[in-house]
């Protein structure tokens, strides 16, 4: 049968800002627990800057393996860095801020801020080229993507008990907010 939630996504356009507005709505008499990780791709090549929020663990979801922590300073020169044919999926856990910054050789730049409060963790998808490991099919994009859990994968946040929920008869929203700079 089909869940008795609603998942809405609205975006407001403003004139150096994108708000992306989500609402969970569950009608059921039960609670219902969720990930909800945007995933708003970008083109790689383009990113000339970064500037990543302070973290306190940082986990390698396609190795499946804890990293030593780096400074955001030093894994956002890595990922800039990053060769061609390589593909990453980190994950920087116990954020300590909800903003990062992009910026693009066109001179314009972007600053995502999210709540940490619901997403302590940003997912950093870093595809140089490397995924799909398919000739004809590779890709060069990037997303950063605000995260409720320790992972991407629901059943592991289940099972590990970080994940997103609401309530019977309730509702949750929160907003993530994209602000444009020239």
């Amino acid at each position: 049968g089909q869940l008795p939630v609603r998942f809405t996504r609205a975006m407001i356009f403003g004139e150096t800002s994108l708000q992306w507005k989500f609402e969970v709505v569950n009608e059921a008499d039960w609670t219902v627990p969720f990930l909800h990780v945007m995933h708003g791709l970008m083109p790689l090549d383009q990113v000339c800057d970064l500037s990543l929020p302070p973290y306190g663990n940082l986990f390698d979801e396609i190795a499946g393996r804890q990293l030593p922590a780096a400074d955001p300073a030093d894994l956002s020169d890595r990922l800039l860095g990053s060769p061609a044919g390589s593909a990453r999926m980190f994950l920087l856990r116990d954020l300590e801020a909800s903003a990062l910054h992009i910026g693009w050789r066109s001179g314009l730049s972007l600053q995502v801020e999210f709540p940490i409060e619901l997403f302590p963790t940003l997912g950093i998808w870093w595809n140089h080229g490397g995924y799909p490991d398919e000739a004809g099919c590779r890709r060069v994009e990037c997303a950063f993507e605000p995260i409720p859990a320790r992972s991407s994968s629901l059943a592991r946040s289940y099972e590990q008990g970080t994940y997103l929920s609401v309530g019977p008869n309730d509702r949750l929203e929160w907003s993530v907010l994209w602000k444009i700079n020239t």
